[in-house]
């Protein structure tokens, strides 16, 4: 163990010293800034094929006074990643076998303060963000290797296999437009959802409403809220629930709540919507059906679909199918473009 150890910090003083670029953050901007500062070639994947690549990305906020000093963080934080990532390189002498996965890529790049993918919890922070728990002990390694506490935060809208580092810290909230975030407690209010984003960024100048749709499963309200923390953000508040109701329609029920007792764990300017359990919709119909090029292959009671048919057209021409939900059962090979078994849930609204 301890012949381990001293192997693994020379390997660190080595690459420290072949890497200038690692030690000194503001070269690492100018030289990789919106570029990738590590990768793991092809060959050295395929000859690793039980880990899962991992790829990394280190983005800082720009757009206001700060936003240097959070690029010299990011830069930091970007090196220090790159250089566990070469030292758990699968040819690197000093590798951890234990470890179940690797790092493909390691990326710096900024992002605009007014950008909708900032994730809620990222906004006067920094934080490691992680589609699946899975990937907690992956964020645990890097955040470690930084040196710093960095918090670790699940965030199911991010790619598989995908790390995204935020450093969003020292923002001044009074430059920062008010911004709206989306839950639902189910998948099938997906279209809700959606229909809400659109019209509130149609609807509502000098706001930011977050693209992702955050799941909230049990955590959601039995009806439909919109939130804010501040009594400030009331005008905002009321503004969201009248566009929303009118997207939706009046089986929403928007009740507009304000929760001052949770400010302390929100920044100024943040309204949520909640679309709660009461606004689910009830299914139409359920069909199973077969995606293939033939008919021959298809189990009895399905109904075939060809593969060159979108499955929307087929969808519209369902009485009561506005939208569906598709859940594939399974695959059955035999032509080019295979058979799939789905269950089709359709919902009239």
């Amino acid at each position: 163990m301890t012949s381990r150890l001293i192997r693994f910090y020379a390997c660190t003083l080595v690459l420290s010293l072949l890497a200038p670029a690692a030690a000194q953050p503001e070269d690492v901007n100018r030289a990789a800034l919106g570029r990738t500062i590590y990768s793991v070639d092809a060959d050295t994947l395929d000859r690793f094929p039980t880990a899962a690549p991992v790829s990394v990305e280190v983005m800082w906020c720009g757009g206001d006074e700060f936003a240097r000093s959070r690029e010299v963080v990011a830069a930091e934080i970007a090196s220090s990643i790159a250089t566990f990532a070469r030292l758990n390189n699968p040819n690197s002498v000093t590798r951890d076998d234990s470890l179940q996965f690797l790092y493909r890529t390691v990326r710096v790049r900024p992002i605009n303060l007014h950008d909708s993918s900032i994730s809620k919890s990222a906004i006067g922070s920094t934080i490691i963000e992680v589609p699946t728990p899975d990937l907690q002990r992956s964020a645990e390694l890097i955040g470690s290797a930084t040196g710093l506490s960095i918090p670790i935060s699940i965030n199911d809208q991010l790619w598989p296999n995908y790390l995204r580092v935020t450093v969003c810290e020292s923002v001044d909230i009074d430059e920062v437009p008010p911004r709206i975030f989306v839950h639902i407690s189910a998948p099938d209010q997906e279209l809700s959802a959606k229909q809400a984003i659109n019209a509130l960024q149609a609807g509502i100048e000098s706001v930011i409403v977050s693209h992702s749709i955050e799941k909230a499963g049990e955590m959601s309200p039995s009806t439909s809220q919109i939130r804010y923390f501040y009594r400030p953000d009331e005008v905002v508040a009321t503004r969201v629930r009248d566009i929303v109701s009118q997207a939706i329609g009046p089986k929403a029920g928007l009740d507009l709540v304000y929760l001052p007792d949770f400010a302390k764990d929100f920044n100024r300017g943040t309204v949520e919507v909640w679309l709660g359990n009461s606004l689910r919709p009830r299914p139409s119909a359920t069909y199973y059906v077969c995606e293939g090029e033939h008919g021959g292959k298809c189990p009895p009671g399905s109904e075939h679909i060809s593969c060159y048919t979108p499955l929307e057209v087929w969808a519209k021409q369902k009485p009561g199918c506005r939208y569906f939900e598709k859940v594939r059962l399974t695959v059955v090979g035999g032509n080019r473009c295979g058979y799939d078994i789905s269950r089709i849930t359709c919902y009239p609204e």
